[in-house]
């Protein structure tokens, strides 16, 4: 989007969530997010005698750099095919010689905006994808499958992605293939949980993956109550991947929509009974029940407790796992990875927990302020809700926790942008107050 457009969408944009919504488009096209080599569809695919061929390369054989690439949307709406080069782990010269096709487009798409960019790392380093998030590859490789899900979306979904895949920023990658991981993540006592620790950003829960997950305390079942999960977690990614091949216009969201109607007693149109017969939305209704009574049964729990007598079993259930890492004994999800990395710093791994005045937090240790940007000012105005008063930047600074000055000019910045947007209200005195729903 070029300025002059924007500015002339900005001013005739009748409300603040509309001009939001362009701001928001300017800014990712523009500044936060450089752009990157993505090749959707590879746009300019010949074929020749029946072999499809791009630049070169037959598509059934590009080169190892040349990746799947999956953004959030393609988790809950209409999956596109893109791909993405990825010299990862590749010098530039070498990047440079072994693949100059691939090269000259990263010169051509991607330089020119990399050189615009403050941080020197991301300005320098302009052939290496995005950040390297080479931590995120390690866990990843090996893997046939991960689960994954939209940061920030109206349905908490978890789905398998492949392992050849690339996630862009707004997919949460959890390195687990095992189904039964998927299902417990899919129950409503996990969505509970994400929805109380996490965010919102607009009218959309935001999975903040260090809270969200991080601190979830998994259920530790017995090989009968994980085979079972695991059966419903495959029977549920393989169900609704079945419907989005047989119906491609039928989007998770579509269904979940509905899903969300009919438990809730609303009468249905014709569109929300096509959509239901097309997409099965009975057996996935009756799918996540299953799942929903497997996972008490592998806590251990009555299937018929409250929303909030969950929580606090959630709650007293991760002081009990923090007192266990204290004393050395960790329930590792995946123990052939997890033990040789992060044994040593075990102990250190719990963390705080805060759920409201409704629930007992046994923990209230400071909060870490998030290394991702697109999570700070989620992250900040959540210490002005929890707070319930007014607040300026120096104390919101020191309410997390290795916080104050070192962090005060990264507040200060997305202080504005919670500002901007409309989710908090700046005073008169400096001071800045959480913004109360009506």
């Amino acid at each position: 989007m070029d300025t002059e457009n924007f500015i002339q969408r900005w001013q005739s944009a009748r409300g603040g969530a509309e001009r939001a919504n362009y701001l928001q488009q300017h800014y990712r096209n523009r500044a936060e997010h450089p752009a990157e080599p993505i090749l959707k569809a590879f746009g300019n695919i010949q074929q020749k005698d029946a072999v499809l061929t791009w630049d070169g390369y037959e598509i059934a054989n590009l080169p190892s750099v040349v990746k799947r690439y999956a953004i959030g949307r393609d988790l809950v709406g209409r999956a596109e095919e893109r791909f993405i080069i990825d010299f990862y782990g590749l010098e530039e010269r070498a990047a440079r010689t072994q693949y100059p096709s691939l090269f000259q487009i990263v010169l051509d798409r991607v330089k020119p905006q990399r050189d615009l960019v403050n941080r020197e790392k991301t300005r320098d380093n302009f052939w290496i994808y995005a950040e390297p998030r080479s931590r995120m590859r390690s866990a990843l490789e090996g893997l046939s499958r991960f689960v994954a899900t939209c940061r920030t979306s109206k349905h908490r979904i978890f789905s398998f992605l492949d392992g050849d895949i690339l996630a862009d920023a707004k997919i949460i990658a959890i390195a687990l293939e095992d189904a039964s991981s998927l299902a417990i993540v899919s129950s409503s006592i996990h969505a509970l949980w994400a929805m109380r620790t996490g965010a919102m950003l607009e009218d959309r829960p935001n999975y903040n993956h260090s809270e969200c997950f991080g601190k979830f305390p998994f259920p530790d079942p017995c090989d009968l109550a994980r085979s079972a999960l695991r059966d419903l977690g495959e029977e549920l990614d393989a169900t609704r991947k079945t419907v989005q091949a047989e119906h491609p216009d039928l989007t998770l969201t579509s269904l979940y929509n509905v899903l969300e109607k009919i438990r809730a007693g609303t009468p249905l149109d014709a569109k929300d009974q096509n959509v239901k017969e097309r997409g099965r939305v009975l057996i996935l209704k009756d799918l996540h029940d299953q799942i929903d009574r497997a996972t008490a049964d592998a806590y251990g729990w009555p299937h018929d407790l409250s929303d909030e007598q969950i929580l606090e079993r959630l709650v007293a259930l991760n002081a009990e796992r923090a007192a266990e890492e204290a004393a050395g004994h960790v329930r590792w999800l995946r123990p052939n990875y997890q033990i040789p990395r992060f044994a040593k710093t075990a102990s250190k791994t719990s963390g705080a927990l805060d759920l409201g005045d409704n629930v007992v937090a046994f923990d209230r240790s400071l909060p870490v302020f998030p290394k991702d940007k697109s999570e700070q000012p989620l992250a900040i105005r959540a210490v002005l809700e929890r707070s319930g008063r007014a607040m300026d930047a120096i104390e919101i600074a020191r309410a997390f926790k290795a916080g104050g000055k070192r962090i005060e000019p990264r507040v200060i910045q997305a202080l504005y942008t919670l500002v901007r947007y409309g989710w908090i209200t700046p005073l008169s005195d400096g001071r800045f107050a959480a913004r109360r729903a009506a």
